[in-house]
């Protein structure tokens, strides 16, 4: 196995990134539910001994270790994985994924590692006797892993839509509003105007009211020691205009009413906001500039005379 030190790779990144990216985004369908794309990494390869390219099919097909380290001088790989792979004339591909072995031992999915490496170089180990590590060939130097144009591109998207969960390892930053249709669970801070509320204080039930800021309160609301009050002026104001805008008073008059169950049979109707409308009969008086509205009581004023005054609301 020694003979072939001096192996070189030469990797096409170009198809390796576009796959990549393929192997992301890419739905038959459009439902993002039903996503069965597998996650794994086209590469093509080279291998040469003294300038002559390598044949190896079959029984003789090499054994290669494809390891993936965070940054060029990582001394552990975050990710390995042994393949074995068929040469022809020089040339191989193989397919990297879905799962490999992680630093620990354990088994993780190749495009986690991905995600979470800053900056991913592609090392590849000729393999040898399985008993002994001192017989494995490292072939080439590791090979950076490139973003293509549109990899880049998708770092920063208009519309965002997730089918399923949505996990957020930073921090979220949203310049419009935030709709939640279904619950919401925060395990970590959220920083409020107060800045001193937190998810923690909620759940253990010792938020205080000295926590929020004034600002959070909303209009009206006012804190006065340990309660929260509504500022008298403003809740008055508040009634004025409603009622300036919404209610009406109607005056009306009637002669010979001792026992009738009769209207009025003059009336007049008189506005806040400074309209007099819906006079009827004979010398009802609307001074609408000072908001008052008169009826006159012309008849025999007998003591089965009535007077009424109506106040109505939208």
């Amino acid at each position: 196995m020694h003979h072939l030190a001096r192996f070189a790779s030469a990797p096409a990144f170009a198809t390796l990134l576009v796959m990549l990216c393929a192997t992301g985004v890419a739905r038959a369908d459009g439902d993002p539910t039903t996503d069965d794309v597998p996650r794994m990494l086209p590469y093509q390869g080279r291998l040469e001994v003294d300038g002559a390219p390598v044949d190896a099919v079959g029984d003789a097909a090499l054994h290669l270790l494809f390891a993936l380290y965070d940054g060029p001088d990582a001394e552990q790989p975050v990710y390995s994985q042994p393949l074995v792979v068929e040469v022809y004339a020089g040339r191989f591909t193989a397919t990297i994924g879905p799962e490999g072995v992680g630093p620990d031992g354990e088994v993780v999915p190749v495009d986690a590692i991905i995600a979470a490496a800053d900056d991913l170089h592609l090392g590849m180990t000729l393999l040898g006797d399985p008993n002994d590590p001192e017989d494995d060939i490292p072939l080439a130097n590791r090979q950076r892993i490139y973003a293509t144009p549109y990899a880049m591109w998708s770092t920063t998207a208009t519309d965002l839509a997730v089918a399923g969960q949505a996990r957020v390892g930073g921090d979220v930053s949203v310049g419009g509003g935030v709709q939640v249709d279904g619950g919401l669970r925060i395990d970590g801070p959220v920083d409020l105007p107060g800045g001193s509320i937190g998810g923690a204080e909620v759940a253990d039930g010792s938020l205080r009211l000295d926590d929020f800021d004034p600002a959070m309160l909303g209009e009206g609301l006012e804190r006065r020691g340990a309660s929260i009050a509504i500022d008298e002026d403003w809740l008055q104001g508040r009634i004025r205009s409603w009622v300036r805008s919404n209610c009406h008073a109607r005056l009306g008059w009637r002669d010979n009413c001792g026992n009738c169950d009769n209207g009025p049979e003059k009336n007049v109707t008189v506005r806040a906001d400074g309209t007099c409308t819906g006079a009827s009969g004979s010398d009802t008086r609307c001074r609408a500039n000072n908001t008052w509205g008169g009826v006159n009581t012309d008849g025999d004023v007998d003591g089965n005379d009535v007077f009424y005054i109506r106040l109505i609301c939208n």
